[in-house]
């Protein structure tokens, strides 16, 4: 009888036999049985039993647990999510709003944003992020913009924001939640990549502490925990807890992993402790001090941590840079072909690794002396810059009903005129250009096609073809 195979096992028993450094997500970098064994884990693996309580029904460790989370950080109440981020922000929008209503979504949120609008039914208005040419960057939200939005709107119930963005970038939040507030609006923030701000006075502060009124957090990708863990913190009167518990029953599965609880629990215990936070510390200054030395080397550039024109603040945690001369899918390849070093993301111009407590000292200053040698070794190749500003949506029927409509396949440079069926999501920077329900234009087509020249990747286009709502 011949024995199936194992590529999934195979391949990642390949990989960590590697000697890698990870600036890279998850957050443990591999390194989490510092403080959690996983050898004990297999143990944990359990289910709803005797003594184990029930997360859609906690009374006793986990509710227990969830309440050391929301004291920690501040928040009215906390819930575990196994089924990722992806699934708080789904549950988020779907407790404050029914079918029907408006929602306010910031324009680079992720894709998950997107799609709650399609589960519940919601009508979208897109608050569009700042753009520097420049600099190739997308950035924060201005305040005034949101404001004449808001007022100009009153069908608006919610708004998902982003805080901080992937690229670590950070709009002026409080006077935008005050902005919400006064107009009704419930804010909901999206800080996926920042449930570590919370520990440290050098980091932006977090949108728990800034008043938002529910906000997300994705354990595994700053903190040190494993794959698929968050949490939701609902942290004002503004939200129906009961509501918020009814629809987590709903859209989480009815088997959630205790080594995830286990995993969001532990990483959180040991951020608030005062080695987790001393170890935070030490990460910031071994950042700063990386900044510092590659900013001196021939050719490097990094993002200035201030910009009026994009950013209010940003994460430093996110270490950002470029070499001229070099594309930046090129030199993530690079890194991780030659030196044995895992970035998180590359776009056509730079390089961003998502640091946590687990980097070290070392893995900074190896990361360093790979960059001066990649420097100071490569030719400098005149690279043409690629403008990845957003095209400003308009939308001719509803994202959820043209996800559900009837649709039919047609070439890209045929379908100019037409409602998307599908979205177009270039990657990177991973952001929608083209959603549901959105009208296709000719400069969508033009900037599809200079994509594709570069080599960045279309998600939502087979061979070129794309799915439009049928005629």
């Amino acid at each position: 009888m011949k024995t199936i195979k194992t590529p999934i096992y195979d391949r990642l028993l390949d990989i960590s036999s590697k000697n890698t450094i990870y600036f890279q997500l998850p957050g443990h970098h591999k390194r989490t049985n510092q403080f959690l064994d996983f050898n004990i884990l297999p143990s944990f693996d359990t289910t709803e039993t005797f003594g184990t309580d029930n997360l859609h029904e906690p009374e006793e460790i986990i509710f227990e647990s969830m309440r050391e989370v929301s004291r920690v950080y501040g928040s009215k109440e906390s819930i575990y999510l196994v089924n990722g981020s992806t699934s708080g922000i789904h549950i988020a929008m779907m407790s404050v709003t029914k079918p029907g209503d408006s929602v306010l979504i910031q324009r680079n949120s992720h894709v998950s944003a997107y799609n709650g609008s399609i589960l519940g039914r919601l009508n979208v208005e897109y608050i569009m992020p700042e753009y520097d040419s420049s600099i190739q960057l997308v950035g924060g939200i201005d305040v005034h913009k949101f404001k004449e939005l808001i007022q100009n709107n009153r069908s608006i119930k919610a708004c998902v924001l982003l805080h901080p963005s992937f690229y670590g970038v950070c709009s002026d939040l409080c006077e935008i939640i005050d902005i919400a507030h006064k107009n009704g609006v419930i804010v909901i923030v999206d800080e996926a990549h920042g449930p570590h701000l919370s520990f440290s006075d050098r980091l932006p502060k977090s949108a728990i502490e800034l008043g938002a009124d529910m906000v997300i957090h994705s354990a595994h990708k700053t903190l040190p925990s494993l794959t698929q863990t968050a949490v939701l913190h609902i942290c004002s009167d503004r939200v129906n807890i009961d509501r918020v518990r009814s629809v987590s029953r709903l859209l989480q599965t009815t088997s959630p992993s205790y080594i995830f609880m286990t995993s969001i629990e532990k990483a959180v215990a040991y951020m608030d402790s005062f080695k987790g936070r001393e170890d935070l510390d030490t990460l910031i200054g071994n950042i700063n001090r990386f900044n510092e030395s590659i900013s001196k080397i021939d050719r490097i550039k990094l993002l200035g941590n201030k910009s009026e024109s994009l950013f209010y603040d940003r994460d430093i945690t996110k270490i950002h840079f470029e070499i001229e001369g070099i594309r930046g899918t090129d030199l993530i390849d690079i890194l991780h072909r030659d030196y044995n070093i895992n970035m998180e993301y590359a776009d056509f111009r730079y390089v961003i690794g998502v640091t946590s407590v687990m980097n070290t000292e070392d893995d900074f200053k190896y990361l360093e002396d790979a960059l001066g040698e990649i420097a100071s070794n490569n030719t400098y190749d005149e690279t043409e810059d690629l403008d990845m500003k957003l095209i400003e949506p308009k939308q001719i029927i509803p994202i959820y009903e043209a996800f559900n409509s009837e649709n039919k396949t047609v070439k890209l440079v045929e379908s100019v005129g037409s409602v998307s069926a599908s979205y177009i999501i270039p990657y990177p920077p991973g952001i929608p250009q083209l959603a549901p329900g959105e009208l296709i234009t000719d400069e969508h087509v033009e900037i599809v096609e200079k994509y594709k020249d570069k080599g960045i990747s279309i998600v939502g286009l087979n061979k070129d073809m794309i799915d439009i709502v049928g005629v």
